[in-house]
């Protein structure tokens, strides 16, 4: 474990990585493989913030009752966020 204040950062042999606070354990954002993008934890966003869904990831595999709305790109799997 790598700690920066209280952000730990935790990596496996494999190359994940999960940052995280030293104090409740939540998930925070963190810089993706690509160094383009950021992945944001949905828990961490609280009322209107503007943001909006652009990609709905590994849809094969979701549950009969989740609805898709039209917004963002649907992928079977995990797209390649290399760009």
């Amino acid at each position: 474990m790598i700690s920066f204040g209280i952000i730990t950062s935790y990596k496996t042999e494999s190359g994940f990585r999960s940052d995280f606070c030293q104090n409740c354990g939540s998930t925070v954002p963190q810089l993706m493989t690509n160094q383009k993008q950021y992945w944001v934890p949905a828990g961490l966003l609280e009322g209107e913030s503007g943001s909006k869904v652009v990609a709905h990831l590994f849809v094969g595999s979701k549950c009969h009752w989740d609805i898709i709305g039209d917004s963002g790109a649907q992928y079977e799997e995990m797209p390649d966020m290399a760009t």
